[in-house]
């Protein structure tokens, strides 16, 4: 196939509120859609701003997008690729380039229907809640519906620490192995053992075009201890959580815990925290530096269905690093030489997975 036509193909289409846009589509230059753990989910996109303005004998030369009559702050924007949506936001920012010797162009910024959780910080503390009692206070703050299938314990205390609710959902998303979504005003939080989906495969050499990948014991403990100053007894109370808290996450595989103790013997941390049941909090603790013991960076072929906080199972990488990574941030991005492309970060807690 001639690269034009490759390019072409390859090109992400863009539709305006609700409507197909085959002349913006055309239009478009260059595009960066960058995802991550922490609530980001924002695109920057590039046009052509100059063309054939009017039609017959009315037609001029000029600015094809300044009238704002397609382009304006608040537009609904959905780009997608031929696998799906890659971001279905408003547009919140406009601007444009002027370059030196070539056509004029007009950029925006949209931002998806996730904004909302995530421009306030907050610090609270939910106590005697389950995940899914979490999930349901948070939605209800933003007049949003829950469906949520987590089974779960019945925690003393969870803590909300500078951080914003979406980024907060997605950190108790992860620990119960779960996944976040909102579509509409409907929020999900589905447990991945119950999906019923095979996680996404990718292979080197294939889908997966390349991959750099380390296991750090850094930042790693063998155990984790929280210690929380009781008032009324006027005494510390310890709990300590270890590579068990990991569950079935490691599906067979070594954790950092284990690599840790088997390298250098037992590494324990102790950490003081603010009034909380201290086991839970030393599991969480524990489990989110462990679940980022092995940390990979990945390049693949354009794709929608990479996106934070799903899993993927990367083959051909060998004994130590194939297996199912949890993916922490996706930039999709667009331009008239590459095409179409995927760079993601993935994350895992095990070395050597076997199952």
């Amino acid at each position: 196939m001639p690269p034009g036509q490759t390019l072409q193909a390859n090109r992400p289409t863009v539709e305006v509120g609700g409507q197909p846009q085959a002349a913006l589509t055309n239009n478009l230059l260059r595009m960066t859609a960058v995802e991550n753990a922490a609530g980001v989910h924002r695109c920057e996109a590039s046009f052509n701003n100059w063309g054939t303005v009017g039609i017959g004998r009315g037609a001029t030369q000029g600015f094809l997008y300044f009238d704002r009559a397609l382009l304006d702050f608040g537009k609904r924007v959905v780009i997608k690729l031929a696998s799906g949506t890659i971001i279905d936001g408003v547009i919140t920012a406009l601007g444009a380039n002027f370059p030196s010797g070539g056509a004029p162009e007009i950029s925006v910024v949209v931002e998806d229907r996730y904004r909302d959780l995530r421009l306030v910080r907050r610090t609270r503390t939910f106590q005697d809640v389950t995940a899914s009692d979490i999930a349901r206070q948070v939605a209800n703050d933003y007049g949003l519906n829950l469906t949520c299938d987590l089974q779960g314990p019945t925690y003393k205390a969870v803590t909300q620490l500078n951080q914003s609710d979406l980024e907060f959902l997605r950190v108790r998303a992860r620990l119960c192995d779960a996944e976040l979504r909102l579509l509409g005003q409907q929020l999900y939080l589905k447990s991945r053992a119950n999906s019923g989906a095979e996680a996404l495969q990718l292979s080197l050499g294939s889908t997966l075009t390349s991959f750099d990948v380390v296991a750090d014991t850094t930042a790693q403990a063998t155990t984790v201890s929280a210690i929380v100053w009781d008032v009324a007894s006027k005494s510390a109370k310890t709990a300590s959580a270890g590579v068990s808290t990991l569950g079935s996450q490691l599906r067979g595989g070594s954790s950092g815990a284990q690599e840790v103790g088997r390298a250098f013997g037992q590494r324990n941390v102790n950490v003081p925290v603010a009034w909380a049941d201290p086991q839970s909090q030393s599991n969480a603790l524990f489990r989110g530096e462990a679940q980022r013991f092995v940390v990979g960076h990945a390049t693949a072929g354009a794709d929608a269905h990479i996106a934070v906080g799903s899993m993927i199972r990367l083959a051909s990488l060998g004994p130590l690093f194939s297996g199912i990574y949890y993916v922490s941030e996706v930039n999709h991005t667009f331009d008239q030489q590459a095409g179409a492309i995927t760079k993601f970060t993935v994350e895992s807690p095990a070395l050597g997975q076997t199952q």
